[in-house]
C-alpha cells in the first residue's frame, strides 16, 4: 500500500476515461515533447546549413523550452480543464504550420518560430498534465507517460541520426514534427470536452496556497540539477579524457535507463510513496554526480549516466503525488509540467554561469546542490502543518 494519503482513495474529482480516451490524451502529450528529444539534432541541422549561428542555436532552445512551461502554466492556472478539444486541435493545427515553416525560416525569425511552438506545445502538455493529475494514482500514469515518450523520443533520434527518415535530420526533423503535430490534430478530436473542475485553495481562488508554490519550487529546482549535467554531458567526457565514442555510448545509456526507471515506477505505483522513491532517487543521483566530478573511465561514466537517468525517471513520476499532498486541490499540480519544463530551461542556463573552457565540474557542483535543495524544499513543502 502506498504511505501517501493522496493516491489511497480516489477524489471525487478523479478520472474514469475510456481507454481511447487516455490514449489520444497521452498522445496530445508524447506529441509536444517530442522536440526535446530530437532539439539538438534539428539545430544543429540548422546550424549547419547557415540558418542559424552558435548564439541563435541557445536562443532558440531556450525559447521553446521557456514558452512551453510558461505556456502550460497559463493554461494551468487560468483554464481549469475546460475547451479540451478546441485546445489540441487549434495548437496542433498552429504547432504543424510552425514546424512546416522550420523548414524554410533563419535567423532571429527561426528563433521566434521555435518560441511559438513552445507556446503550443504547452498547450497539448497541459491537456495531458490535466489528465494525469486527476487520476486516483497519478504517479502510475506519469511512468506510463514518460515510458511513452521518452521510447518515442529514442526511436525518432536513432532513426535520424542513422538516416533512415527520407530529408535527412534538417527536412526529415522537421517532416516528423509536422506529421506528430497532424496526429495530435486528430488525437484532440477524441479527448472529452472539459474535465472535472478541481477545488478552489482555502481563498476561494484558483491558484495554489503557499505550500504549493513550495512544492513546485523544489520541481523546478531538481530538475534544474539535472538538465544543468545533462547539457555539459559533452565537456564532461572531454574533460575526463574520453573521446565522442563514448558521448554517444551515455546518451543512449541514459535513455534507456529512463525507459527502465519509468517502467520501475509504474510497478511501483501505488506500494511505495514518494516519502521512500524521493530520497532513493535523490541520493542515486548524488552520488553519480560526485564519481563524475572524479572524472572516471569510460565504463564508469556511462554508467553513472545510466544510473542517474534511471533515477531520475524512477522518480520524476512521484512528483505529481508529493505535489498532491502539498495542495491537494491539486491545482498545484496542474503547473507542474511548466515548473520541470522552466527548470530544464534555467539549469543550463545557471550551468553556463559556473563553468569555464575545459573545465565542467561547476555544473556538477550546481547540480548537487540543486537535488539536495530540491529534495530538501519537496519535505518542507509536505511537512504537516
Amino acid at each position: 500500500m502506498s504511505d501517501d494519503s493522496t493516491t489511497a482513495t480516489a477524489p471525487a474529482f478523479a478520472l474514469d476515461l475510456p481507454l481511447g480516451q487516455s490514449v489520444a490524451v497521452l498522445t496530445l502529450g508524447v506529441v509536444a515533447l517530442l522536440v526535446t528529444g530530437i532539439q539538438p539534432i534539428l539545430l544543429g541541422a540548422l546550424a549547419e546549413a547557415g540558418r542559424l549561428d552558435v548564439h541563435q542555436i541557445g536562443r532558440a532552445a531556450m525559447a521553446e523550452l521557456l514558452a512551453m512551461g510558461l505556456g502550460t502554466v497559463a493554461l494551468g492556472a487560468w483554464l481549469d480543464g475546460r475547451h479540451l478539444r478546441w485546445v489540441a486541435v487549434t495548437s496542433g493545427l498552429a504547432l504543424a504550420g510552425l514546424d512546416l515553416a522550420g523548414l524554410k525560416l533563419a535567423g532571429e525569425m527561426a528563433v521566434i518560430a521555435r518560441g511559438l511552438a513552445g507556446l503550443a506545445e504547452g498547450a497539448l502538455l497541459w491537456v495531458t498534465i490535466g489528465m494525469i493529475v486527476r487520476q486516483a494514482t497519478p504517479e502510475r500514469w506519469a511512468a506510463i507517460f514518460f515510458a511513452a515518450q521518452t521510447v518515442v523520443q529514442l526511436a525518432v533520434a536513432s532513426a535520424l541520426t542513422a538516416g533512415w527518415i527520407p530529408g535527412g535530420s534538417l527536412a526529415g526533423g522537421f517532416g516528423v514534427l509536422v506529421a506528430a503535430a497532424l496526429l495530435a490534430v486528430g488525437a484532440g478530436l477524441f479527448i472529452p470536452h472539459a474535465f472535472p473542475t478541481l477545488p478552489r485553495n482555502a481563498e476561494g481562488q484558483r491558484l495554489p496556497d503557499l505550500k504549493g508554490w513550495v512544492a513546485l519550487l523544489a520541481t523546478l529546482v531538481y530538475v534544474a540539477g539535472g538538465t544543468a549535467v545533462w547539457i555539459y554531458l559533452q565537456p564532461l567526457a572531454a574533460q575526463a579524457g574520453l573521446g565522442e565514442g563514448v558521448v554517444g555510448t551515455a546518451v543512449g545509456a541514459s535513455l534507456g535507463g529512463q525507459v527502465f526507471g519509468a517502467v520501475v515506477a509504474n510497478l511501483l505505483a501505488g506500494r511505495l510513496g514518494f516519502r521512500i522513491i524521493i530520497p532513493i532517487g535523490g541520493t542515486l543521483a548524488l552520488a553519480c554526480f560526485a564519481v563524475l566530478a572524479t572524472d572516471p573511465g569510460a565504463a564508469i561514466f556511462v554508467a553513472c549516466f545510466a544510473v542517474s537517468g534511471f533515477a531520475g525517471m524512477a522518480m520524476t513520476p512521484y512528483l505529481a503525488p508529493m505535489i498532491i499532498e502539498a495542495d491537494p486541490t491539486r491545482r498545484a499540480a496542474v503547473l507542474s509540467g511548466g515548473a520541470q519544463l522552466l527548470g530544464a530551461a534555467l539549469g543550463p542556463l545557471a550551468a553556463s554561469v559556473v563553468v569555464r573552457d575545459g573545465h565542467a565540474h561547476g555544473a556538477l557542483a550546481l547540480a548537487i546542490v540543486c537535488v539536495a535543495g530540491g529534495v530538501g524544499l519537496m519535505f518542507l513543502a509536505v511537512r504537516r502543518r
